[in-house]
């Protein structure tokens, strides 16, 4: 009987980024680094991960209902991570919206665009991710209105609904649903090696250069 799609995430917490990186580069899978967002705190060793719930925006003039973050936020299940996208430098997320994000059991908030009340947004449980901080408003004669559950571009990387966003302190990487039991096969090989790295750094400290790399290329090789 094979893992459910819970059992997958909960051994992905227990994994860095790295882990993913190098699994997806033994695939020969791209475009699934989300570049230029980092935690708005340190995560401090955890993991996040969760499926992914898209948004898109764009700022209109006149829509009779806009969906706002606030809608995306009520739409969003619990342990579902968010991923805005398009919002760029001329929108700022605030600690109002990411509570109700965090009181409702999102795992994870992702933007494309600056922060701020990032001392409050600091003290959240909920780990949220952005481009820095800022000041700027968005101008007032301009609505944000959302698309959720779409394809999405963000940071260079192609993101669907459901695929599995995993994110620590060195950044975000998507695992495309489709190939996510292949990429957790490979996983597991990658983490087996970085494991007895760290073994053989610890016991090992004098052990010659050449047998150091034979253990670390087992992770060059993909896991047949």
């Amino acid at each position: 009987m094979g893992k459910t799609i819970e059992e997958k995430i909960a051994f992905l917490k227990t994994c860095e980024t790295g882990f993913v990186t190098d699994a997806l580069n033994l695939l020969g899978i791209r475009d699934c680094w989300v570049e230029g967002v980092l935690p708005v705190k340190p995560m401090n060793g955890a993991t996040m991960v969760g499926e992914a719930f898209t948004t898109r925006l764009t700022l209109v003039r006149d829509v009779e209902k806009p969906v706002s973050l606030y809608h995306v936020v009520d739409q969003c299940p619990a342990g579902q991570v968010i991923l805005a996208a398009d919002i760029k430098e001329t929108f700022l997320i605030g600690v109002n919206l990411l509570t109700r994000a965090a009181n409702k059991g999102i795992a994870g908030f992702i933007v494309e665009a600056k922060n701020r009340d990032v001392a409050d947004i600091r003290k959240l449980p909920m780990p949220v991710y952005g481009q820095g901080t800022g000041v700027k408003v968005l101008p007032t004669q301009l609505k944000p209105h959302c698309e959720t559950k779409v394809p999405i571009y963000f940071g260079g990387a192609k993101i669907y609904p459901g695929d599995i966003v995993v994110g620590d302190d060195d950044g975000v990487v998507i695992i495309p649903r489709n190939r996510l039991d292949d990429v957790l096969y490979q996983v597991e090989l990658v983490a087996d090696v970085e494991h007895e790295i760290a073994t053989v750094n610890r016991d090992q400290k004098n052990l010659p250069v050449e047998d150091f790399l034979k253990v670390l290329s087992r992770k060059k090789k993909p896991r047949e």
